[in-house]
């Protein structure tokens, strides 16, 4: 160790630094060996007056202990001196590397009394005060290729909060803000993140006290320092750090990853919408992921963690509880699909690649004799959505796998059909700790209108981040074991290249399996295929090599999924026969790579 400062040698500009969380931050960085620039107006937390004192003795301060700083005490909301506050950092401080934009006022007030000044001087302080000082240091790290900025968001944004329109619009303006100024500028080596902190500060201090419940809040608010923020902000704009883009809230001792918003459930008609079929059947649909309207207070319901009641904050927000999850309530899903579906799914997973081939003219023209919905194009009718994002769930939805699928057909799948199917968590299954969980489902789906059972969909997900949860342990199924023989048939379907984007019609619109850029992000060279189109595509060698293209044949599947494939690779699908079982493994013969594995059909004689 050489005893070197985390910035020794940078230069940081704080807003908002001469009390509250801004001082903590001037002085934070500073002890890491930072140059700093305390810029305070010193007016009230509502913005008026001004006051040199409070910046001028957090500036001496730095200078006692040894540190280097200068004042400046315009206002973050006029553009001209944020330009002004970066020149005075170059010429006396000898350049700029970061920027913590700490600056902000509060006007609260309900919405229907709250005046256009209300508004318009809370959104100039945080969010144009925000623009100005980055646009104006944007120049700067931009020539030199490096920089850091940090600002501050909220959860009366990012959640929610009586009173504070202004203040929330502002606050979720500045996590958007923080994510272009990254997407524009990482280019360049600029990195920016957010923080939401939680914390008694001045402005907090302003809360009403109305009743013993909020008296109760505020006593517990004030157990939150300011000073536990600072190492957050001081750790995100070290030189070597590769952070952008985040939100990281921060209460205590506690560090929080903090969500962004990401699609959770879809529903998807082939014919397209009215404003009578959303009202029927996607808003019903989606209801169940509706977010409820949540304050603050009401997500972070829990005692701030500190030094008397430490806990492993980590391993309580993500791991399940068994009975919770084992019963996890479901909503009937209705799905309406037509003879546009039944086509576009054969082409995803395809079928056609030889217009010639009048034997699989059924499941593409709807015209043809005996148009038939493909046996495996089940396995896309009636999800439940992206259910394990709920947070109540409690699984570590990042961390999740798909591991093994199984599909059950009780009658030929009709061509088209309004199908109802109603899904439940069958098994619990843990790994132990550091070793994932399982989860197992079942999905029903029924013919609507006769309540005819059509198929029974199994899966088993693999949570990978939530193995040791200390609950019950269902037991695990036991995969199909292949014969040690050679495989009796060897099927060869080469994929398209544009197999991927044809696939995703059918319902998946993962960006994983679409854009490059998030293909590359998740470690792959380019997007890969669907699982579930792998499947489609073991499926079709299934339904051509041993049942003659005949769906009624075609009884069920199941199966592992061992590695993804890549669109335009061929797939050869290894089958062992033995009566109506066919043992069957999947594999690219590019890089004979396995992947799919452990697989059983079921097939009808001829």
């Amino acid at each position: 160790m050489t005893g070197k400062k985390l910035l020794e040698g940078k230069v940081a500009l704080i807003t908002g630094a001469g009390r509250g969380i801004g001082r903590d931050y001037a002085l934070a960085f500073a002890a890491a060996g930072a140059k700093v620039l305390v810029n305070d107006l010193g007016g009230t937390t509502q913005g008026e007056g001004e006051d040199r004192i409070p910046g001028m003795e957090v500036a001496k301060e730095i200078e006692d202990q040894g540190g280097r700083a200068v004042v400046n005490f315009s206002s973050v909301s006029d553009f001209g001196a944020a330009q002004d506050m970066v020149n005075q950092a170059v010429e006396e401080l000898g350049g700029l590397d970061i920027v913590v934009n700490n600056a902000g006022i509060l006007r609260d007030v309900i919405f229907h009394k709250m005046t256009e000044d209300d508004w318009d001087s809370v959104i100039s302080v945080h969010l144009k005060g925000s623009f100005n000082v980055s646009r104006a240091a944007a120049t700067v790290f931009r020539e030199q290729e490096s920089g850091s900025f940090v600002h501050m968001t909220s959860t009366s944004g990012l959640i929610g909060n009586f009173g504070q329109a202004n203040y929330a619009a502002a606050k979720l303006g500045i996590a958007g803000l923080s994510k272009s100024i990254a997407l524009d500028m990482g280019r360049f080596n600029v990195r920016s993140n957010c923080i939401s902190p939680f914390a008694w500060s001045r402005m907090i201090g302003t809360i009403p006290i109305g009743d013993d419940i909020q008296r109760a809040r505020v006593e517990k608010l004030k157990t939150m320092t300011t000073a536990k923020i600072a190492p957050v902000a001081v750790a995100l704009s070290v030189p070597d750090s590769k952070v952008t883009g985040q939100i990281f809230g921060v209460r205590n001792n506690e560090i929080f990853l903090m969500g962004q918003s990401r699609p959770t459930r879809s529903v998807h008609r082939g014919e397209g919408w009215t404003p009578e079929t959303v009202l029927e059947h996607a808003i019903p649909s989606m209801e169940a992921g509706f977010y409820p309207l949540d304050r603050s207070q009401d997500v972070f319901s829990w005692d701030p963690i500190n030094e008397l009641n430490t806990v492993n904050f980590w391993i309580v927000l993500m791991t399940f509880e068994y009975e919770k999850l084992k019963n996890w309530k479901f909503e009937e899903v209705t799905q309406n699909y037509t003879s546009r579906d039944t086509i576009l799914y054969a082409l995803g997973v395809g079928l056609c690649s030889d217009p010639m081939d009048e034997t699989q003219l059924p499941y593409v023209f709807e015209e043809a004799e005996n148009f038939s919905a493909l046996p495996p194009m089940a396995v896309v009718l009636g999800s439940p959505g992206f259910w394990s994002r709920d947070p109540e769930t409690g699984i570590d939805w990042v961390k999740i796998l798909h591991g093994e699928q199984k599909l059950e057909l009780h009658t030929p799948l009709p061509a088209s059909a309004t199908i109802k199917a109603q899904s439940k968590v069958t098994g619990l299954v843990d790994k132990g700790a550091g070793k994932g969980a399982l989860i197992l489902t079942e999905r029903i789906l029924k013919d609507a209108a006769s309540d005819l059972k059509l198929a029974t969909l199994t899966s088993t997900t693999f949570a990978r981040g939530n193995g040791g949860y200390g609950g019950p342990s269902d037991e695990a199924p036991l995969p199909h074991t292949l014969p040690e023989r050679q495989p009796d048939i060897v099927t060869d379907l080469t994929t398209l290249d544009r197999a991927a984007l044809i696939y995703r019609l059918s319902g998946d619109y993962n960006p994983l399996h679409a854009s490059p850029s998030v293909a590359k992000a998740a470690g792959f060279e380019k997007p890969i295929l669907h699982g579930l189109c792998s499947l489609g595509v073991a499926g079709h060698a299934i339904l051509k090599s041993c049942c003659n293209y005949e769906a009624d044949r075609f009884k069920s599947l199941q199966l592992r999924f061992s590695s993804p494939v890549y669109p335009g690779e061929t797939i050869r699908t290894e089958m062992w026969k033995d009566g109506s079982s066919i043992s069957f493994r999947s594999k690219v013969i590019e890089r004979d790579t396995v992947v799919l594995n452990n697989g059983l059909a079921i097939v009808g004689q001829e």
